[in-house]
């Protein structure tokens, strides 16, 4: 879907699309299920007491629908508490819905900021809310540049953000054709030979001729587009995460994102080895 390798970290799928984990989905609708059963309480209705015999089942410790629910919301990874020695009411069950989602939420966040792949652009991004037009942290939603109409210019871009390229800072990370791993600082530029070869430095960065012709084409664009940008970051990175959140020129950036991939890999990788 989001045309990514086999290796590519899980979470990205959640975090990028706005797709629930299914764990998460599951225990979410189990819940909303709840508040339907509960909301029917009519000792006429077979499924309401079909609720009521599995209450009496859970507080009594015994193997019921309503403890093996209970089970599972503990085991999240912010565990989720049901309270069942008082009666279930609808808006105690919608609390623990809540609840999950800000379990799911945490647990998306601690993936993508503990990992060396994504923790550098991936974290605490901003969206605009469709209800209210502020912009806001959400740890899933489907992000803009997977609109980009372009299919090789999107592709190319979304490599480039999730670590999913042909970079050197991601193909030495794996021992493959009888190539072991090495350290991030020797992952260096082919073309420079003096920078770890990541997606910053090869678009914003390396001083390859053809790269920089790209990247003055790219820049006129974007200061002519996002003007208040300019000098408003010190680090390549920041710079690449500042400019992925403007969604004018995110079209520009996919195609500059697709032409600096395609001299990188005309070229072969720098096999640099650390010393023994």
């Amino acid at each position: 879907m989001l045309g990514v390798g086999s290796r590519s970290l899980k979470v990205i799928l959640f975090s990028e699309t706005g797709i629930w984990p299914i764990k998460y989905r599951r225990v979410y609708l189990a819940l909303k299920n709840l508040c339907h059963l509960i909301g029917l309480e009519d000792s006429d209705r077979p499924a309401w007491n079909a609720l009521q015999e599995s209450v009496a089942l859970a507080r009594a410790k015994r193997i019921s629908w309503v403890n093996d629910l209970r089970i599972v919301l503990s085991r999240l990874y912010v565990p989720v508490d049901l309270e069942i020695t008082l009666d279930l009411t609808v808006p105690a069950v919608e609390e623990a819905m809540k609840a999950v989602k800000k379990s799911m939420e945490a647990w998306v966040d601690h993936e993508i900021q503990t990992s060396e792949r994504t923790k550098d652009l991936l974290a605490n991004r901003r969206e605009r809310d469709k209800e209210t037009g502020q912009l806001v942290k959400k740890s899933l939603d489907f992000r803009h540049y997977l609109r980009v109409k372009a299919a090789d210019h999107r592709r190319a871009l979304t490599r480039m953000v999730l670590s999913s390229h042909s970079l050197a800072v991601e193909r030495r990370r794996w021992k493959e054709r009888g190539k072991n791993i090495v350290p991030r600082e020797w992952r260096l530029c082919r073309f420079c030979k003096q920078e770890v070869e990541d997606p910053a430095h090869a678009m914003f960065m390396c001083d390859h001729w053809p790269l920089v012709q790209l990247r003055e084409v790219f820049l006129t664009k974007l200061y002519t587009e996002v003007p208040d940008i300019r000098g408003k970051f010190t680090d390549p990175v920041g710079f690449f995460a500042g400019v992925l959140a403007q969604r004018e020129i995110t079209p520009v950036l996919a195609k500059l994102a697709f032409d600096v991939l395609k001299i990188y890999d005309a070229t072969p990788m720098l096999l640099v080895d650390p010393p023994a």
